[in-house]
């Protein structure tokens, strides 16, 4: 019996030209790549060529490509970062956040409010579940000038295909010296990522979303 596959949005199968160029590491190169010889170059060699296409494709520096485990670790560690940071100096932290997000962002968000002392306050959305810069500029406008506020918004929607204007928003986030991230995760493949227009400062992306392989 065939099977037709019809949930790619949810995951991919991995391309073969992907399958092809991770093959070696499965086999031939196999060394950690903080080792100090010849397996452990060839696999930092793979890590910051893998390293520089990405910043390649989002337009960033290699330097600020951060691999981890996925979108959840992803956004997470775009969350507990600056709240961590927060705490450490002693300064209030305010996260704000939409009502429809992913449950990655939604349940990190609140055990943020229940671990960190964590300000959660929810943008609104309209009936096509947008955001507004104004909201957010208005929302900015009654917080405590002396914290630090991060502004974490989906950009295209895993479930509703809504796709945020993030540009404009991440623009007035960046008036009042907030942080802003973005959920990328199911973007790829639906609209360009180019973090330098989009004007975010932190992005969250999974492989697997875009013929990848899972855990990355």
């Amino acid at each position: 019996m065939q099977t037709i596959y019809l949930d790619h949005s949810a995951s991919t199968p991995v391309d073969a030209r992907v399958l092809e160029a991770m093959l070696p590491y499965f086999s031939d190169i196999y060394g950690n790549s903080k080792a100090m010889h010849g397996q452990g170059h060839a696999s930092e060699h793979g890590i910051d060529a893998a390293r520089d296409t990405v910043a390649h494709w989002l337009n960033c520096a290699p330097g600020e490509v951060i691999f981890t485990s996925g979108g959840t670790e992803s956004d997470n560690l775009a969350l507990r970062g600056p709240a961590q940071y927060a705490r450490a100096h002693h300064r209030p932290f305010t996260l704000i956040t939409g009502p429809i997000e992913h449950a990655a962002i939604a349940a990190t968000a609140r055990q943020l409010v229940e671990t960190l002392d964590t300000g959660l306050r929810l943008l609104p959305v309209d009936h096509e579940g947008m955001v507004s810069p104004d909201d957010l500029r208005d929302l900015l406008r009654s917080l405590p000038p002396n914290g630090i506020t991060l502004v974490s918004l989906i950009h295209a929607h895993n479930e509703i295909g809504t796709i945020n204007s993030l540009a404009e928003c991440a623009a007035v986030a960046h008036e009042f010296g907030a942080i802003f991230h973005t959920d990328a995760v199911q973007s790829p493949g639906h609209t360009s990522l180019d973090t330098a227009a989009l004007g975010v400062d932190m992005l969250s992306l999974s492989s697997h979303k875009f013929y990848g392989p899972k855990g990355a």
